[in-house]
Order: C-alpha cells, then sequence, then structure tokens
C-alpha cells in the first residue's frame, strides 16, 4: 500500500491542479480565443467528414489578389462561432455569446484556408472529433459542439499525463511542472493539438525510464510504446525530430563505455544486438514522418501567401529575389549553402535576453492569442518551481537504487531495511541479492551481508567497479565494492 500510494501521489496532486483549471479554461475562455483554434476547429470537423489530408483551394488576400493555399472544407457554423471576434484577446460582449449559442447548423460546407494545420497528421484530432461528433449526434449545436470537443480534450490530456506521472521512474518533479503550467493547461483546454503533443512526449520519456537497465532495452514494451508515440509527434511535426535521441537513452556512464558500446556495435554479429537495436527502433520512428512528408508534400502543401518582400540578408541566390510566400524549397537552399545555421541561428536568436525571456515565459503563460500575460508574480513562481523541481529530481536522482544503492538501505528479499551507515568503513561488499528491486537485477544469486549493512548490487554488470573487490570466504570475489568517498557503484 505504501508502495501505491507514492506512486500515485504526482498523480492525485496533477488532477487536482490540472483538472478544475481546465475546466475553467473550457467552460469560461469563448470559443476562438485561443491561439490558432479556429484552424484546429476547421481541421477537426474536416475529419469528422472523412477529409484526412486536406485539399487546396482559392483563399482571397488582403491585396484583392486570390492565392492558391492548403485547406479543409468545414461547417461554415463552427467558422462563425469561432471567429465572431477578431483573433486577439478581448472582452466579448454577452449578446454576442448568447448569438453564438442560439446559432444551428448551416448549409453545405465551404473551403476554409488553413495552411500548415491543413498539412498535419490527424492522429492527436480524434478525441476532439469524438467530442464533436457525440454532442452532434445528442443534438446540440455549433457552440455545444465545440465545448464537448474542449472536453474530450481535457479528458485525453489528463489520461496520458497521469500515465507519464504513474509510470515514471524519475524526473516526476520537471514532468509535473512541463505538464501543470498555465499555458500547457490553457492548450489542453482547447482545440490545439499542442497539449497532447506534449502529454505525449511526457508519456515517451516516463516509458523510456522503464526500459533502463534491461539488456535489450528495444525488446521491452515500454520501449516500443515510446517509440510509437515519438513516431506520431514527430511525423505531427517533423521539426521535433530531435526528439527521437530520446530512444538512445540511458547514455553509457562514461566515454570509455560509450566507446565500448560502439565498438560492440560495430564488432562481431554477436555483440551488436543492443545497442543496434535501439538504433534501429529510432529509425523506424521516422518512417510515418517521411511518409507523411511525401504524400503532403505531393499534393497539398504549398507556399502561405504573404506581401512580396525582398530575400534576406543570408540568401545564397541570385538577386533581385522576390518572394510572395514563404518557400520551403529556398529555406532548405539556405540552410544547405551553410548547415552550421541549424545551430547558430538558434544561438544568436535566444543569447538575446529579451528573445530568450520571451519564450521562456510565453513557455509558462501567454494566453489568448499569445497576447494576455499574466501578473509578474505568477511567472517567479513558476521560475522558482521549475528550478526547485529539476534540484530534487537531480538529489532523488543521485540518491536513488538505480546506479548506487542509497546510504543506509539494503534489501533483503523484497523489502528494503535501512541500518546506520558507519562512514568510516572503506568498503562494504556483497553478491547480488536472490529478489533484487527494480527491473534492473543481474540475477539470482544469494546475497550476503557483513556486518550491519548489506547493500544490494542490481548494477554491477552495467557499472564496473572503481576499486579493487574484496573476497569473501571461500575465494570467490564480492560482485561489487563501494568506496563512500566517491558516492558510487
Amino acid at each position: 500500500m505504501p508502495k501505491i500510494t507514492s506512486r500515485l501521489l504526482p498523480v492525485l496532486l496533477f488532477l487536482a491542479v490540472a483538472l478544475p483549471t481546465c475546466l475553467v479554461f473550457a467552460f469560461r475562455v469563448p470559443p476562438g480565443q485561443v491561439a490558432d483554434e479556429p484552424g484546429h476547429i476547421a481541421r477537426a470537423d474536416s475529419l469528422a467528414s472523412g477529409q484526412l489530408a486536406g485539399r487546396r483551394g482559392p483563399q482571397p488576400q488582403p491585396d484583392g489578389t486570390t492565392a492558391i493555399v492548403a485547406g479543409v472544407m468545414a461547417d461554415p457554423a463552427f467558422m462563425q462561432v469561432a471567429t465572431m471576434v477578431s483573433p486577439h484577446t478581448q472582452v466579448i460582449d454577452p449578446s454576442r455569446l448568447a448569438w453564438a449559442r442560439a446559432l444551428g447548423w448551416q448549409g453545405p460546407r465551404v473551403f476554409v484556408g488553413l495552411n500548415t494545420i491543413a498539412t498535419y497528421m490527424p492522429v492527436f484530432y480524434l478525441p476532439a472529433v469524438a467530442g464533436m461528433q457525440v454532442a452532434r449526434v445528442l443534438g446540440a449545436g455549433p457552440f455545444d459542439a465545440i465545448l464537448a470537443g474542449r472536453l474530450a480534450n481535457v479528458a485525453a490530456f489528463l489520461v496520458l499525463a497521469g500515465t507519464a506521472l504513474a509510470v515514471a521512474r524519475r524526473g516526476h518533479g520537471l514532468l509535473f511542472c512541463m505538464l501543470a503550467v498555465p499555458m500547457t493547461l490553457s492548450l489542453a483546454a482547447s482545440f490545439n493539438q499542442d497539449c497532447l503533443i506534449i502529454a505525449a512526449v511526457a508519456l515517451a520519456a516516463a516509458l523510456v525510464t522503464r526500459g533502463e537497465g534491461a539488456a535489450n532495452p528495444a525488446a521491452t514494451t515500454p520501449y516500443r510504446l515510446a517509440a510509437l508515440l515519438l513516431a506520431m509527434v514527430i511525423a505531427v511535426k517533423p521539426p521535433y525530430l530531435p526528439l527521437v535521441a530520446l530512444l538512445l537513452l540511458p547514455l553509457p556512464a562514461s566515454w570509455q563505455a560509450l566507446g565500448q558500446a560502439l565498438g560492440q556495435a560495430l564488432g562481431t554479429p554477436p555483440a551488436r544486438g543492443p545497442l543496434l537495436r535501439r538504433l534501429a527502433l529510432a529509425g523506424l520512428a521516422l518512417l510515418p514522418m517521411m511518409a507523411w512528408g511525401l504524400l503532403v508534400q505531393r499534393g497539398l502543401a504549398t507556399a502561405i501567401p504573404r506581401p512580396a518582400y525582398e530575400a534576406g540578408l543570408i540568401w545564397p541566390g541570385p538577386r533581385p529575389a522576390v518572394f510572395h510566400g514563404t518557400d520551403a524549397a529556398a529555406q532548405i537552399q539556405v540552410l544547405l549553402a551553410a548547415p552550421w545555421r541549424v545551430v547558430t541561428l538558434v544561438w544568436h536568436t535566444l543569447r538575446i535576453p529579451r528573445h530568450f525571456t520571451g519564450l521562456f515565459f510565453e513557455s509558462i503563460a501567454m494566453l489568448g492569442w499569445l497576447d494576455l500575460r499574466l501578473p509578474k508574480t505568477v511567472y517567479a513562481a513558476w521560475t522558482l518551481a521549475l528550478a526547485v523541481a529539476a534540484w530534487l529530481d537531480m538529489r532523488l536522482d543521485r540518491g536513488g537504487d538505480r546506479r548506487c544503492a542509497p546510504l543506509g538501505a539494503a534489501c533483503a528479499g523484497r523489502r528494503w531495511r535501512c541500518w546506520p551507515w558507519p562512514p568510516a568503513w572503506r568498503w562494504k561488499g556483497s553478491s547480488c541479492p536472490s529478489t533484487s528491486l527494480g527491473p534492473t537485477s543481474a540475477g539470482p544469486r544469494s546475497m550476503a551481508r557483513r556486518g550491519a549493512i548489506s547493500c544490494p548490487c542490481s548494477h554491477c554488470s552495467s557499472w564496473p567497479c572503481r576499486v579493487p573487490r574484496p573476497r569473501r570466504p571461500g575465494g570467490r570475489p564480492a560482485c561489487w565494492a563501494w568506496r563512500p568517498r566517491r558516492r558510487r557503484c
């Protein structure tokens, strides 16, 4: 019971914070008053009619011209409710809200230009689509169908986030803060799919921790589920490609161990297994992104129309170069001319204090159409909470049972027993316990205590001893030795 309670405590705390906050956001924020929500509503409505990838169509521009853009066919009633006011945070007149509530379903679907939103893989829209369809079947109007879609999104977010906190072996503090910041909860109470992407990444990271210590992590079910979640996230938003590096964790303990692992991977076939399988799993996670990207680029993606402008200073091609919209091919040409700009552009952006602080505070809370700031005390409190959570996670991780036995803890059978720890002792040795806690047991071997303390050895196979190993009676060496001043197995 204590173990179950300790595992569920982060989940219960998260639900106590997230559930009421999400409900307030869902019911109090008018439809369309979250960043890009009108476009996400149209995308979800198009999925209900079977449009998986959208289509191209004409869209009038402010200068009177017509451009071909990516979009979907959506019910005009949804768009009237979602765009009842201009796209910036403002107080809405109650009579306008009453008009939106009384609005009924209208005629045939119309084309709605969505540009990038129309190209997203639709997997994370499914909860909102289900909520909208259930409300429509029950006789609700467009306004109430939007509320139902929001509530379905909240439910899916809470399930993913709660599961992440429940299955994670460590890092609960940072996971809690990432999932509970006002910005994440505001997105969860809308049609924006970013909330489910955040929760999916959190769950993937938590599942990776469940596979740690296994001889072949890629063969474990949690690891494969993490790969599936990351594959969906990267397919929806390819810029999140670096997240696939999660599948290569945990890294070896030292550069020497990393070199040995790479040497084994390139050595004889019997020794290649674990590392190459993890690399292969990471490669498979990229296949949905490539397949969906080819489909979208071939039949849907278009340049986002903009007023005519001359190419910037880093343009490597001939001039004059006048563009009338964002050109993906031209952007790739700029990066191929100087590949290091992938890093330097980010670095030069973040090194400017106002850019870094703006992005940081936006990740905490920038509500509405990214134009509604909260009081400064909120940002200060969450900044402190993130720092404390990171510090506590590192402290607990350093003192946990993943790599070294916690000070003064011993494993006897299936239960932990605490003993006083004499700091003057140079070492204490034992063989591996017959029933080791955690997923990284080195095997069923008998355990011998020496003196008042015995320390479990569940990582001796992957964490070589740093000090000479003492010998037990009979001449067989103990499986590990521990020097207190190094604080390492």
